[in-house]
């Protein structure tokens, strides 16, 4: 959308702001006038004569097509300053249509992006300061009322990139040149803005930077002001080019689409029509492929073992830790407890070890309800939690301790806590895994199980 000039003022540039001019047009114009008629009905002092209104000197505003412009303009430049000024540094009284400008600016600020009637009566709000004589400000109820005014016209623009998203403008004027047509509604557009150059900060590309393979992005150039400190676009994003130095890790269309492939760094070029750099932005690319296993160092009852993935595609390699065994205690009753001696260590304890436990499951995701049941669940999404209670468990209390294996942890994550009343596992792959619970202290007492995960 064009603004109020042709090209950039002195030392400026033409930059863009998304967003979105509502219209409420019809009832924002009868609220104003209700407001008029009301004043002159309640004898309310006229701010242009310092005189009481009667009713007779009711004299609803007109509609103009050319302040409507005008309010345009200002409700997106307002949007973005918060305050009675502009962004190329010359003052809002330089916002013309066809020889037409405001002669008095209410400007207000909503969350709301409903109606413009909301932001109407903030401006209504100061009338008993106006009435009273109270010390607040009522600049925008005189404009509202004044019978030094005709005509009006108003600009709502709502974007996400302002503190406000909706910023309503007013222009009143005495006189009109041209019509009184509504300008029709627009949204989705860029709204040309006249920014010095003095006010941008820096130029950059918003996107994720964390990529996982396969995956795909859009990569969007914004620049970022000083003051107010915001971010806004390019006017013309189509102009730009985009080039990635590696794009067998990730490549990137002309207009910024990004691919992730396979594992690694890529750096992404924003250029301008010039050839010269717009911005950059790294991307990291993590292989989700799936793996398969190629070493295995096993674990003993003293030492950490190791199972390594790799993929065929990104030649990444994982390591998964398996933990411990348990040691393999063989025990022996002595004076009324049991002894336990490691046949791998030699390690010695003296407990009861456990030589029964029950577990049911359930799925948090797919299980209906909060029960338990003794089988595991058949549904069990990538992303999901099964989660196993642990019941009817003998033994010492503080030798109860249970460790779950499984033969992929690459689709099956396995808890990191000491396992005892409960059982944690998260599916973060496809596939059938075989899932083992067993005692710490008895490793013959055990529970195995066949999973199916995934889709």
């Amino acid at each position: 959308m064009p603004c109020d000039i042709q090209k950039p003022s002195q030392n400026c540039v033409f930059l863009g702001v998304h967003g979105s001019y509502f219209t409420d047009k019809e009832k924002a114009l009868k609220r104003i006038n209700d407001i008029r008629k009301e004043a002159c009905n309640e004898g309310v002092k006229d701010p242009d004569t310092n005189k009481k209104f009667k009713p007779s000197d009711y004299k609803p505003l007109k509609w103009s097509t050319n302040l409507e412009f005008v309010s345009r303009i200002r409700a997106f430049e307002g949007g973005l300053t918060m305050g009675h000024k502009r962004l190329n540094g010359k003052d809002i009284w330089t916002v013309q249509k066809n020889g037409v400008r405001s002669w008095s600016e209410n400007l207000a600020w909503n969350w709301d992006s409903a109606n413009s009637i909301d932001m109407i009566n903030q401006w209504y709000d100061e009338k008993k300061d106006w009435v009273t004589g109270g010390k607040g400000v009522t600049g925008h109820y005189e404009s509202l009322i004044s019978s030094g005014f005709n005509y009006v016209g108003l600009g709502w623009f709502n974007s996400k990139c302002t503190k406000y998203p909706s910023c309503l403008a007013g222009s009143f004027s005495a006189t009109n040149k041209g019509g009184e047509d509504y300008i029709e509604e627009k949204r989705d557009i860029i709204q040309t803005l006249d920014v010095l150059k003095s006010s941008i900060n820096s130029y950059y590309l918003e996107g994720r930077k964390v990529m996982k393979t396969d995956e795909t992005q859009m990569l969007t150039p914004r620049i970022k002001l000083k003051n107010p400190e915001l971010s806004v676009w390019p006017l013309k994003i189509s102009d730009l080019n985009f080039v990635s130095n590696n794009p067998k890790i990730a490549k990137v269309s002309r207009i910024g689409k990004v691919e992730a492939f396979k594992s690694g760094n890529a750096t992404i070029t924003c250029k301008n029509p010039d050839n010269t750099n717009f911005a950059t932005f790294i991307i990291e690319v993590k292989c989700t492929h799936e793996k398969k296993l190629i070493k295995t160092v096993d674990s003993t009852c003293t030492k950490e073992g190791t199972n390594t993935y790799e993929c065929d595609i990104c030649k990444t390699k994982v390591d998964s830790k398996i933990n411990m065994k348990p040691h393999d205690y063989k025990f022996v009753a002595s004076n009324g407890k049991s002894t336990g001696t490691c046949t791998k260590c030699k390690k010695v304890i003296k407990c009861n070890p456990p030589t029964m436990f029950e577990i049911y499951w359930r799925n948090d995701q797919t299980t209906e309800g909060s029960s338990y049941w003794s089988c595991l669940p058949s549904n069990n999404p990538i992303g999901s939690t099964i989660v196993g209670w642990v019941h009817k468990i003998n033994g010492d209390q503080n030798y109860r301790e249970l460790i779950a294996e499984c033969d992929n942890e690459c689709a099956l994550e396995l808890p990191n806590d000491k396992i005892e009343d409960y059982v944690y596992v998260k599916v973060v792959g496809s596939g059938t895994v075989n899932l083992t619970i067993y005692s710490k202290y008895n490793p013959t007492v055990k529970h195995s199980y066949e999973l199916y995960l995934g889709d």
